[in-house]
Parts: C-alpha cells; sequence; structure tokens
C-alpha cells in the first residue's frame, strides 16, 4: 500500500500511535515519506504513548483518552482547513 501513496491525489490525514505495534516507526517513515512524493495535501500525526486503536474507548487495554481528544480536535481542524471553500 505505501507504494501506492506515492500516486494519491486525494488529501489525506493520517494518526499514528507512537507505540503502535503494528506500524512501527521504519513504517511510520515510509509512509510520509511516500506521501511527500505524492500530489496531495497530507499530514501526519504520531501521538507519543499511543498505541494502536488509541481512540477506541471500547478497547480499554489501549485508549488513551487524551491522545484521542487531541486527535479528535486536530482532525476536525485539519478537516475544516481542507474543506474551505474558496471564492
Amino acid at each position: 500500500i505505501v507504494d501506492r501513496l506515492k500516486t494519491n491525489k486525494a488529501e489525506t490525514l493520517v494518526n499514528f500511535g507512537g507505540e503502535d505495534a503494528s506500524i512501527d516507526a521504519a513504517q511510520r517513515t515510509a509512509i510520509k515519506v511516500a506521501l511527500e512524493h505524492s500530489h496531495s495535501r497530507h499530514a501526519t500525526i504520531t501521538w507519543p504513548g499511543a498505541k494502536h486503536g488509541f481512540h477506541s474507548y471500547d478497547r480499554t487495554d489501549v485508549y488513551n483518552p487524551q491522545a484521542a481528544e487531541d486527535a479528535w480536535h486536530k482532525s476536525v481542524e485539519w478537516l475544516a482547513t481542507m474543506l474551505k471553500v474558496v471564492p
């Protein structure tokens, strides 16, 4: 999938958990580099101390309320920027 990101044209926001055992630091870097070579507006954010699925409140083993709250607000802010209509 990383190879396909290089041709991505859609706005893309990726929220990573810094302690995500499913997506390690090397994979996060590969994703960031691929997006940097794409023609998309994009952002990647790594949330320190957060695990995979850190925003899933029903998964108490990984839920990180502070990271989830911060990621939610950053995501809404990012979407508002991307969806802004310019006359």
